[in-house]
């Protein structure tokens, strides 16, 4: 994955301010095994940012939305902003 990175690439959600892609990977890559299923629900493209629209169900009880902001730069990946829904 770090192919599509930029330089700099940094991820932001409600609970990481701006972290680099090694504290990505710390935090974030354990839990992707309990995702049963994501279910892109809008995606819109405008110039360098990306938005989806997702609903991700778990193993567990738990499933929530999240709404994506990407930043692209020259074709890779500049910036990840996540925010969290409840359904």
């Amino acid at each position: 994955m770090t192919q599509i990175l930029a330089d700099g690439f940094t991820f932001s959600s409600p609970a990481d301010d701006h972290i680099n892609i090694n504290a990505v990977k710390e935090r974030c890559w354990p839990n992707a095994g309990k995702i049963k299923r994501v279910d892109v629900q809008q995606l819109m493209m405008n110039g360098d940012t990306v938005i989806c629209n997702r609903h991700r169900l778990y193993d567990t009880p738990n499933s929530y939305g999240t709404a994506i902001i990407l930043r692209l730069k020259t074709e890779k990946l500049r910036r990840t902003s996540v925010f969290w829904t409840r359904k």
